[in-house]
């Protein structure tokens, strides 16, 4: 008899576990990644503040797309040269959030 309640409760967590990690694991694999090639395709996003001055350009992108994202804004703008870049963080934590660019004038 006890052995009969042991079999059925570990058949009903071995049930529970495996439900968990169907569920969990079909969440993950359709979770959009945060490396898919739409994401390097998307418009280039900065904000200009004029507090900073004219040629001063935030770039809102993650790190593995600061360079094409660079690249593609140079394109737009081939009269302007970068002069500096500094890693822009969030106010309360220290997570990057973009980068600051500075342009000058060719």
């Amino acid at each position: 008899m006890k052995e009969m309640v042991t079999t059925k409760i570990l058949r009903l967590l071995a049930f529970v576990f495996l439900f968990f990690v169907l569920v969990f694991g079909i969440t993950w694999l359709t979770q959009p990644s945060s490396v898919s090639q739409n994401s390097v395709e998307k418009t280039v996003e900065y904000i200009e503040p004029t507090s900073f001055g004219s040629n001063v350009y935030l770039f809102n992108v993650e790190d593995i797309y600061f360079g094409k994202v660079l690249a593609k804004f140079k394109e737009e703008h081939p009269n302007l040269r970068v002069t500096a870049i500094t890693i822009a963080k969030q106010h309360f934590n220290s997570v990057i959030h973009g980068y600051w660019v500075n342009f000058e004038e060719k």
